[in-house]
């Protein structure tokens, strides 16, 4: 009888270590192949699924908010598929965002109206009332996902760019009172605020002036740093003494905004210098120089060409090292199977996921 007992139970354990290690693979497989348009919120399908995963690992939960890294897009409106020239990515920060991407740096033009646009209106523009809606769409879906947008205003459009913000948007903006000493939330208590949208912008107003900027949105340079942007070619930006200085703000300030990313010989995103520029290899390394000059650690890590290399994966991998547990599943991705040490991982990475299909800029 006792030996039917242990056969019972080992059986049980065997059949629940199964059920969880095929959700994880099922579910990190819908996330990295299946389009947005069929996807559905992270935690719809499991019952047994820790209470809260955040921006991908369980860990980021109970770290302040500009303790961990972001995947983030430079120049985020300016893609091939939306037919901009000269672009910084080909696919559009809606698939970004649902690859795991979460900063979207912006620029704001006067065209004739308010667009998205970098510097020139005929290079490219995008419809903010669209962006600002489609960043909405993907907060909703995913409840347990905190973004950061970072708004280059140019042609003094901030508050009309504002004006295509809906309420519901500004609902989820979180305000950050001022004075660069005050400690940021957790993802968890800004989650837990319903408050999960944190907005900085630069060349727009003084933030710290009654009225000069909308509620919630934070001078940049008052709250963080940034390194160089105007490198040329991959050797200049693997060229520490230059890639990792400060350019503007100052490095005691509180975010770390890193932009990795060279443009070519006369002056433009190049897909051939990111390919090369965005491997895991080189992002850690960097990563790593940057943070032994400049004693910080990156939260903005800002790159050309999101879809190409291994970016989302470093970020992860640098943030799962800040908790207890550094393991990251990525088994799917590899075709293997999980062993037993990454099937019971506190720090499993599923990503976010849209629930809705976004609008495109021709929306209302």
């Amino acid at each position: 009888m006792k030996d039917i007992k242990f056969i019972l139970v080992a059986l049980a354990s065997n059949l629940a270590s199964l059920a969880v290690t095929q959700y994880v693979v099922r579910e990190t497989w819908n996330h990295l192949n299946v389009g947005p348009e069929t996807h559905r919120s992270l935690q719809d399908d499991c019952c047994d699924c820790p209470a809260r995963i955040c921006n991908g690992l369980v860990s980021n939960c109970n770290q302040p908010a500009n303790a961990i890294m972001y995947a983030s897009l430079h120049n985020a409106m300016a893609s091939r598929d939306e037919g901009f020239l000269a672009p910084n990515h080909s696919s559009g920060l809606e698939e970004a965002l649902d690859a795991g991407f979460r900063g979207l740096l912006l620029d704001s033009c006067d065209c004739d109206g308010t667009e998205f646009c970098h510097g020139f209106c005929f290079a490219g523009t995008r419809n903010p009332t669209t962006v600002f809606a489609n960043i909405l769409t993907f907060l909703k879906a995913n409840p347990n996902e905190v973004i950061v947008v970072e708004l280059q205003i140019d042609d003094n459009t901030l508050f009309s760019l504002w004006e295509k913000t809906s309420s519901d948007f500004r609902d989820l903006i979180y305000s950050h009172p001022i004075g660069t000493s005050t400690p940021w939330p957790t993802l968890n208590e800004l989650i837990d605020m319903k408050q999960r949208l944190i907005v900085f912008q630069h060349n727009g107003g003084n933030c710290d002036a009654q009225g000069g900027c909308p509620i919630g949105v934070h001078d940049m340079w008052d709250f963080g740093f940034e390194t160089r942007y105007d490198l040329t070619g991959a050797d200049e930006l693997e060229d520490y003494s230059k890639s990792c200085t400060v350019r503007t703000g100052q490095a005691s300030n509180q975010w770390f905004l890193n932009n990795h990313f060279a443009n070519n010989g006369i002056g433009l995103p190049d897909r051939n210098i990111a390919e090369e520029v965005n491997t895991a290899q080189v992002l850690q390394t960097r990563l790593d120089a940057c943070t032994t000059m400049l004693g910080r650690r990156t939260n903005l890590l800002v790159v050309d060409h999101w879809d190409l290399g291994d970016v989302v994966q470093v970020v992860m991998d640098n943030n799962a090292a800040l908790g207890d547990d550094v393991v990251v599943v990525k088994a799917a991705l590899d075709g293997d199977d999980l062993d037993e040490e990454e099937s019971n991982a506190d720090n499993v990475f599923l990503g976010g996921r849209f629930g809705d299909k976004f609008g495109n800029d021709d929306s209302p």
